[in-house]
Formats: structure tokens, C-alpha cells, sequence
């Protein structure tokens, strides 16, 4: 939709409505074609709604109109349609701040599909802005019960949640890495890179490289770590 030029706020904008926002993708649509999108978008209508319909400007309200109805049934909440697909297992997106309650909630409700939580601790590696990772950190402290000071703690709270995350039935993780660098460190200059980005100041280029972010340290972190995963 981007690359077709449509404004941000029918993308990810609070200010427009769902209806304004599928109006302009159906408009992105014809645009799509041979593009994996074209057909992912036509194959859900068809095997989902049974609207063998293609998706464009004139048919995007019959179309829209549809599939709320549709969707406003029994079987097709977010249950019915996956028993509908014969789904058995769902695995989600989660932080290691996550409480995971609504697992544990979906578990206990006696649903037959798997709704397992995945580990993706990428906050815990990103140091971009430092008063951002420090409000971060405090919040891994609470949900761990680490106070977290320097780099050890940081590993243990992850640890810690790593374990709660595995007890909930987590097997596996996400990781979102922009790039993959490589720079040779000591553990003394993780730590010092740790407690300077924890007391509120900036890190340099090279420091965010060679520090544990995004993937340096996750070797002091990771490897400690995702063996049990």
C-alpha cells in the first residue's frame, strides 16, 4: 500500500476506520498481481467466505459487507474458523514481560487447539535509546523478581522468564534482527557497555556493535538460554 502511495493513516492510522482502510487496499489490489499478495488475498475469500469475487475499487463493499456478516457468526470467531482449518497448533508472539494469563486462560477453557507462547526477547537486546531500555528493564525486573543492576542480572531475569515462558508450554523462539554483526568482545566489555547504556547515557556505534545488541550478547544471553527451548 506504501509503494501504491496510499497515506499512512489508512495503513496503521488510529484517525480513519476499517472500512476507509480495506477500501484503499482493495484499490492496491489490482496492482498486486504476480505478486504473492494478489493470490493470498483471493485464496482467503474464496476458501474462507466462498467470494470467488475479485477484490477491486467496485466490488470492495459487497465484498466487505460480506464477510461482516460473516464474521459477525458463531463460526467465524477466531475459534470457528480455525477448527474450520483444522488448526491444532497456534503459536504467538510474546515478550519476556509478557504475563502470558490469557494462555493460561485459553488452556483452562477446555479449547482444543494448542495456543502456546513464543519467546522473543528483542527488547531486551535493543539499546537504542537508553531511557528507553532502562524503563524496559525495570519492567523484566518486576515481572522476574531480579533486581537488575548489571549485565548477570539482565541474563538470570531472562532466565527467570525463560523458565516461566517454558512452563507454559513455550518451544520456541522469534528473534527480529535488523542486521547480524560481528565484532570481536570480552564479557568485562559487555558489562561496562551494560552498566553505561543502564545509567541513562548513549552508546556509540561501535559500542552497540560489540555490545549485546542485537546479537553479541545474545550469546551471553541466548546460548545460556535457548538450549532448553
Amino acid at each position: 500500500m506504501r509503494a501504491n502511495g496510499v497515506d499512512e493513516k489508512f495503513i496503521t492510522g488510529k484517525e480513519t476506520f476499517d472500512w476507509e482502510k480495506f477500501e484503499k487496499w482493495a484499490e492496491t489490489v489490482p496492482y498486486t498481481l504476480r505478486n504473492p499478495l494478489y493470490h493470498w488475498t483471493h485464496l482467503e475469500l474464496k476458501t474462507a467466505f466462498g467470494i470467488s469475487e475479485t477484490l477491486n475499487p467496485a466490488s470492495a463493499k459487497r465484498i466487505y459487507e460480506k464477510c461482516n456478516e460473516l464474521l459477525a457468526t458463531p463460526e467465524y470467531s477466531a475459534r470457528g474458523l480455525m477448527r474450520r482449518y483444522n488448526v491444532e497448533s497456534v503459536c504467538t508472539t510474546d515478550d519476556p514481560i509478557d504475563t502470558l494469563e490469557y494462555h493460561k486462560a485459553i488452556a483452562d477453557s477446555g479449547f482444543e487447539v494448542k495456543v502456546l507462547p513464543t519467546w522473543r526477547p528483542d527488547k531486551a537486546m535493543n539499546v537504542t535509546t537508553a531511557a528507553e531500555y532502562r524503563a524496559y528493564l525495570e519492567k523484566l525486573s518486576q515481572a522476574s523478581g531480579v533486581t537488575i543492576s548489571k549485565f548477570d542480572d539482565l541474563v538470570e531475569a531472562l532466565k527467570v522468564r525463560h523458565q516461566y515462558f517454558a512452563d507454559h508450554g513455550c518451544k520456541l523462539a522469534d528473534h527480529g534482527l535488523a542486521d547480524i554483526p560481528a565484532a570481536d568482545y570480552t564479557m568485562a566489555e559487555i558489562s561496562a557497555i551494560f552498566d553505561k547504556v543502564y545509567g541513562g547515557n548513549e552508546l556509540t556505534k561501535e559500542e552497540k556493535t560489540k555490545g549485546n545488541y542485537p546479537l553479541q550478547a545474545c550469546r551471553g544471553i541466548g546460548v545460556r538460554i535457548a538450549p532448553t527451548i
